[in-house]
């Protein structure tokens, strides 16, 4: 896999992370977080489109009056709708809640709106002949991640309880393959901090994890047409944005793209 170019599309702030890009009526839609530096209180949401992936123009922008806008991830609904779901961190830093945002041209977008009970932090959300997956987590030591599912991606029932508890799960994707199965890669920080692949055939109760041996932050996951599957994250020593494949039989990644980043970065 080679990389064929690279493009800045916005550098106005001084901190301009958490980056998600999703194709909506034959648009990019590109969304990101604005903000004076990784952790401070001051984010907000900013969102850019494109027709041709070369210029982009600001159609949005998110705030919210709780606090620190973070991590928003995009998916389109089976009626249309294009949901942003992310997340706000109150003033004290410590509490945070879900939210969700919805919008039927990419533009105007509704109020924000509160997604399960507090400090449980919906990650990436992921359609599967009509339904909504995700996976939340808090940050309390004791507590693990959560399978969650949804009719219409704005109400979520807990649909696995506790789907991982080992050392402190985390940010998480899911993937559907074409035989119905679930894929889920789901990063730890606890004592062992390496990822976990996770299969589990419909209805999506049961679950079979796998220590992938490799720490990979940030886990964004796509089937190409020709069935190879492709984790987009973070990888460390050198910390660096990558490719990888994803075998899942073996339960393994391997880097096939490095792309042009450093430090701070997925």
């Amino acid at each position: 896999m080679n990389l064929r170019s690279v493009q800045c599309i916005w550098s106005r702030s001084a901190h301009n992370a958490f980056p998600e890009l999703i194709r909506y009526q034959n648009r990019w839609v590109c969304t990101f977080r604005e903000a004076h530096d990784h952790m401070s209180g001051d984010g907000i949401i900013r969102v850019l489109s494109s027709d041709d992936g070369h210029q982009w123009v600001e159609v949005a922008t998110l705030t919210h009056p709780d606090g620190d806008l973070r991590e928003v991830h995009a998916s389109v609904a089976p009626d249309g709708r294009l949901l942003f779901h992310g997340v706000v961190r109150m003033p004290d830093g410590k509490r945070f809640q879900s939210l969700v945002w919805a919008s039927t041209d990419g533009t105007t977008w509704s109020n924000a709106a509160r997604l399960g009970p507090p400090d449980e932090y919906l990650w990436r959300v992921q359609w599967h002949k009509g339904i909504a997956y995700g996976v939340t987590y808090t940050t309390n030591p004791r507590a693990g991640a959560h399978l969650l599912r949804s009719l219409d991606g704005l109400t979520f029932e807990r649909w696995v309880e506790n789907l991982v508890l080992d050392s402190l799960p985390s940010e998480a994707d899911l993937l559907f393959l074409p035989d119905d199965r679930a894929v889920c890669l789901i990063r730890r920080d606890g004592e062992r901090n390496t990822t976990l692949l996770g299969v589990a055939a419909p209805p999506y109760r049961e679950w079979r994890f796998t220590d992938t041996g490799t720490v990979f932050h940030s886990p964004a996951m796509l089937r190409l047409d020709c069935g190879t599957l492709l984790a987009g994250g973070r990888l460390l020593e050198p910390e660096r944005t990558a490719l990888c494949t994803v075998d899942v039989e073996t339960a393994t990644l391997h880097e096939v793209l490095t792309l042009p980043s450093r430090d701070d970065c997925a």
